[in-house]
């Protein structure tokens, strides 16, 4: 056990009173896979073995079967070999503080079973195994059940164009001598019957991709179109020409919409759709005639073979209802995911795994440029504030802490409201020194009770500014809402596919079998 761990004394207890233990792996070494889990169960913790009691058998019974392997193929570990005192999951500080020392480190964990694939079997572990670098771009549910790695579009032989897959450096290990492959937690599955369903999902495809990777092949989706063509449209006749691409008269009936608003609550500030793989068009709120010729095209009494498709519509119905376009015929990309029961929600994970897209979060596109807008309206707060003073207060650096004498003397000029701060540091939350590397403000805003808000309101001529998309630099933008609308058109498809493998599984209602009783 690693000398500076504080779980080493003997007087270490967890939530149970049960003395905390470091918990060996279980399997053999070396062995071709390494499964790594978070950290201990109670069991675990008690036999001071990975993976045994209740889990162990899900493991070991139901899980690795299901991805053809068997206990000699498979050794099993923790990404923080002991549990925390309170019982809950680890920090991922701790994890890599834990892991760094005994799987990573010379002589180590990874050294010992020389592993050709790693299984990454919970949220943590998944993180930690790409190091601190790459931990920001591990989304297990994302890619949960995936080759984990990054794939890019670049000149490949003979002057052409070809895909080239780049294994990450897992546990420390050099970049491309370990394939990884991150999972839900198997104890995950004890939660409920359609968790367990994804988690026997995952495991299931690591038979496929052991399969593929002894192939040389690639095992999941592919971006078939990595240079869309993403622009900004703003007139009728525009907005014609993109409805009636020459794509496919048969996919030329679906039109993908998507809508952008400025925040989360705001109004509308643009409408984007798609009608064909590899394109994205963006109408801005304010092209109003565009948005009209939108919505005339797709009434059911103008074109009754449109349909529309969106992700997440009952967002997407209001916002559009406010621009004035409403009346059309959809189908919701997110229900038809969750009804098939194995597929994630969210369209930024779904356009990944069943179309291979690359997609931006909303708040990774809009909190940089968000920020420079929040802190200008943070120094009005304060300049209004150290207006209304008259004191000898350096005003340079306002300090203002909740029992600060001259809230008391001059309580009377700030009125009512500001008087009854109870955390007012301004100056912390919006530094001019900081360069935008602070806390997120608009959580704290949130956190702030309703007087505070309407103080600082009253100071700054306003709310604080949400994170919005009209922040971000124009191109940045469309590019950002036309991907949407794309994503959600190639998702549809994919997903169309998946439900008629399902219906080709399922007897038609005639053929059968009748109940008996």
């Amino acid at each position: 056990m690693c000398p500076i761990c504080p779980r080493r004394h003997p007087s270490a207890r967890n939530e149970h009173g049960a003395r905390i233990n470091q918990c060996a792996p279980n399997g053999p070494t070396p062995a071709p896979v390494l499964m790594v889990l978070d950290a201990p169960d109670d069991n675990a913790n008690r036999q001071g073995l990975a993976a045994v009691g209740k889990l162990g058998r899900e493991v070991f019974d139901c899980y690795l079967p299901a991805a053809g392997l068997g206990r000699d193929d498979v050794r099993v570990t923790y990404a923080m070999r002991c549990q925390r005192v309170d019982g809950e999951a680890p920090s991922l500080n701790e994890a890599r503080a834990c892991s760094e020392y005994w799987l990573t480190g010379p002589g180590g964990e990874m050294e010992q079973t020389r592993p050709r694939v790693v299984v990454a079997a919970g949220p943590v572990a998944a993180k930690v195994a790409v190091g601190r670098d790459e931990s920001g771009r591990m989304d297990v549910p994302t890619y949960h059940g995936q080759l984990y790695g990054k794939v890019e579009y670049q000149r490949g032989g003979l002057g052409g164009f070809g895909w080239k897959f780049t294994p990450p450096a897992v546990f420390g290990a050099p970049a491309g001598a370990v394939h990884l492959i991150p999972t839900n937690s198997p104890a995950s599955g004890f939660a409920g019957s359609d968790l367990m369903t994804h988690v026997l999902g995952d495991y299931a495809a690591i038979k496929h991709i052991l399969a593929s990777v002894e192939r040389g092949e690639y095992p999941h989706a592919l971006d078939q179109f990595p240079f869309p063509q993403y622009r900004e449209i703003t007139t009728p006749v525009e907005v014609a020409a993109a409805l009636h691409p020459h794509y496919s008269a048969t996919r030329g009936r679906w039109v993908a919409v998507d809508t952008e608003t400025d925040g989360m609550t705001g109004p509308p500030w643009c409408l984007s759709f798609s009608t064909a793989p590899g394109t994205g068009y963006v109408i801005p709120a304010d092209a109003r005639p565009a948005v009209a010729a939108f919505h005339h095209a797709i009434q059911p009494t103008t074109n009754p073979y449109q349909r529309v498709l969106l992700h997440n519509a009952l967002f997407d119905v209001e916002v559009l209802g406010r621009l004035g376009v409403e009346g059309f015929r959809w189908r919701d990309t997110m229900h038809t995911a969750y009804q098939l029961g194995n597929q994630p929600q969210g369209l930024k994970p779904l356009a990944w795994r069943l179309a291979g897209m690359e997609m931006v979060d909303y708040s990774e596109v809009v909190r940089g440029p968000s920020i420079p807008v929040v802190r200008a309206w943070g120094e009005r707060v304060a300049q209004a504030v150290a207006a209304a003073i008259p004191t000898k207060l350096p005003r340079k650096k306002l300090v203002l802490e909740p029992h600060h004498k001259f809230w008391k003397k001059h309580a009377g000029l700030l009125g009512r409201r500001m008087a009854k701060l109870e955390e007012w540091q301004l100056a912390q939350l919006f530094p001019a020194e900081a360069g935008g590397d602070f806390p997120s403000p608009w959580d704290w805003w949130e956190e702030r009770e309703p007087n505070v808000r309407r103080a600082l309101t009253l100071f700054g001529g306003g709310v604080m500014p949400a994170e919005s998309i009209v922040h971000v630099p124009r191109d940045r933008a469309i590019a950002y809402a036309a991907r949407d609308a794309d994503a959600t058109l190639r998702t549809w498809w994919a997903l169309r596919g998946l439900v008629r493998q399902l219906a080709r599984k399922v007897p038609p209602a005639g053929d059968r079998p009748r109940k008996t009783w």
